[in-house]
């Protein structure tokens, strides 16, 4: 089987899930003997760089096909106007090669590729993934509503013109299922790296005098970091204490006894530290598809609190944590009061790594996306 798999970027030249997803599932569907041609685009730095993170093994089954992404004017609308062109550079690339079974497209990258499917010009089965769908989902700021506007159109675009659109679960199925029908709809999550799995000695409360909570994010009004700070006030910073990862500016940090700010960490193994130092991750965003930090948290042996948003129900639940309405201080102050004298907290945790551990590991998910696919192909072809 021979997939083409079209992304704005690979982990870790271009930050972002979408594009940790991309490299994962390009690594993991070549180890599992899938043959893939990567359609991506990188810094002029990192050139060499991308192919460097796969082994011999892997790029056996990898073609790399890197496009630039196109730079326009900083005007309202200026990336929707690149990310259409870079579709159209991806598309008159994929037609010069030989053609695969299946196009996995990330993101805006197949919006070429779904006009070619509405002038029937693209027989090639078309799967589309447009994660978390915050385009659809609620927005605080003038500014995101502005930006979700503008990409309102051409993802319907895509969603009404791929054969196949992925959820990565929970209301975000029922965003999709506006658009098109049930069976054109993909139930599948993203995956963790089996690596980030610790001892299940680290599902013990890590101090049994207070119960440590860590948020991790960018202070983005989408995050719920507002939400947050007012909802600490109600805690006792003799049972509680909060640690705070991202890049959050001094002049926005609030100061509390509860509070240490670690600001931005971008080494995976410092993140892991701070981590295993916690118990609960707090997640009170307004709008999500399914976080990869609640995957990592989850996996480090950290029971959640967070907002039913997204895909999120899919992994936070009353075993693994609180699942609470987003944007209501008075449930995220009583779900982490909650935590703080819950005797099971540890059961809650022990359950959160294991069901990272039993369903949401590259090497299971890449197993069921395989399947996926040749259930595809099967119903093509008739047999």
């Amino acid at each position: 089987m021979k997939i083409a798999l079209l992304t704005d970027g690979i982990f870790p030249d271009v930050m972002g899930g979408m594009q940790k997803h991309s490299y994962f599932l390009a690594r993991f569907l070549s180890r599992s003997g899938v043959e893939v041609d990567l359609y991506y685009t990188s810094p002029d730095s990192s050139r060499e760089t991308i192919q460097s993170r796969y082994t011999e093994d892997e790029k056996s089954r990898i073609y790399f096909h890197r496009v630039e992404f196109p730079k326009s004017i900083r005007l309202p609308g200026h990336y929707v106007r690149s990310s259409w062109k870079y579709s159209q550079q991806l598309y008159r690339l994929f037609l010069k090669n030989e053609p695969p079974d299946l196009i996995y497209a990330q993101g805006l990258t197949c919006w070429a590729f779904a006009g070619a499917k509405q002038r029937g010009k693209l027989n090639t089965p078309l799967l589309s993934n447009l994660h978390g769908l915050e385009m659809f989902q609620p927005a605080l700021t003038t500014r995101t509503k502005l930006e979700q506007k503008l990409l309102r159109g051409p993802a319907r675009f895509i969603i009404l013109h791929s054969d196949y659109c992925y959820s990565l679960g929970g209301k975000l199925t029922e965003i999709l299922g506006a658009f098109v029908p049930q069976n054109r709809i993909i139930v599948q999550s993203i995956g963790l790296d089996s690596k980030w799995l610790s001892t299940e000695s680290s599902t013990e409360k890590k101090d049994n005098r207070i119960t440590r909570f860590v948020f991790v994010g960018r202070n983005e009004a989408r995050k719920g970091l507002q939400y947050l700070f007012e909802a600490s006030k109600y805690l006792d910073n003799h049972y509680a204490h909060i640690d705070f990862v991202g890049p959050i500016p001094p002049q926005e940090q609030v100061s509390s006894p509860l509070h240490t700010f670690h600001g931005a960490v971008s080494d995976e193994e410092r993140l892991k530290q701070i981590l295993d130092g916690c118990d609960v991750l707090l997640c009170p965003s307004l709008a999500e598809g399914m976080p990869t930090v609640i995957l990592e948290a989850m996996a480090r042996g950290l029971a959640v609190i967070a907002s039913d948003v997204g895909a999120v129900a899919e992994l936070v639940n009353t075993k693994t944590g609180w699942l609470i309405k987003p944007g209501r201080v008075d449930e995220l102050a009583a779900a982490m009061k909650d935590a703080c004298t819950d005797l099971a907290l540890s059961q809650k945790k022990s359950a959160a790594q294991q069901l990272i551990r039993s369903r949401f590991t590259w090497e299971k998910v890449v197993k069921d996306t395989i399947s996926g696919f040749e259930e595809i192909l099967r119903t093509r072809s008739g047999s």
